[in-house]
Parts: structure tokens; sequence; C-alpha cells
């Protein structure tokens, strides 16, 4: 598959606490939803990970884990690059006020 053509399958996802939607929310994005989401998992418990200690992780640590979370498309992107998937995460994130994400995927 070509670079850009990985880009028709492009998604922002959130990941949410079962029991609000509105209070904690992380939004991300990419090509490969089921791996992205089993790095998030992994991320989450392997302590020698560099992610380990981002806020999302620790938020879902100190509520109990992963099976408080939702984790689930938010939008389905097709779009030919990158940067312009990028942007369109950020804009959803600003919009949604994603409290848990602290990496600006790209500056607008």
């Amino acid at each position: 598959m070509a670079n850009n053509e990985k880009y028709r399958n492009f998604v922002i996802y959130k990941i949410y606490p079962i029991d609000s939607q509105n209070d904690f929310l992380y939004i991300g994005s990419t090509t490969n939803f089921s791996s992205r989401k089993s790095k998030h998992k992994k991320n989450t418990y392997n302590r020698s990970s560099k992610a380990y200690r981002y806020p999302i992780y620790q938020f879902i640590r100190a509520i109990g884990g992963w099976d408080k979370m939702v984790c689930e498309i938010l939008e389905k992107y097709p779009c030919g690059d990158k940067k312009t998937g990028l942007m369109r995460e950020k804009e959803l994130i600003l919009f949604y006020h994603a409290n848990l994400n602290i990496n600006n995927p790209i500056y607008m």
C-alpha cells in the first residue's frame, strides 16, 4: 500500500470513562485503530514505556484500568496525507476540550 493510500483508513477516536464522556476525554488518531488501541493498553501498564507517565495513562490506572474506559471511533476521516488528518484531530481536540491530551498533534 502506498504511503498516502493508508490515510484512506484515517480515523479519529476518543477515550473516556464509561460513566462520563465529558469530564475526562482523550482524542487521538490513527490509520490502524485496533493496533493503536492495543498500544494504548500496553503504555498504560508498561513502567518502562516513555508514555507510562502521560496523563491519559495515569488517569486510566487511577480509575481502575481499561475495564472502566471506552475507546471508540469518533470519526472516520479518509484523507490524502498525515498533516490533513492531524489538522482534523486538532480541531476535534479543541472542539471537545479534550483535557487528557498533552501533545499537540499539529501546530495550526
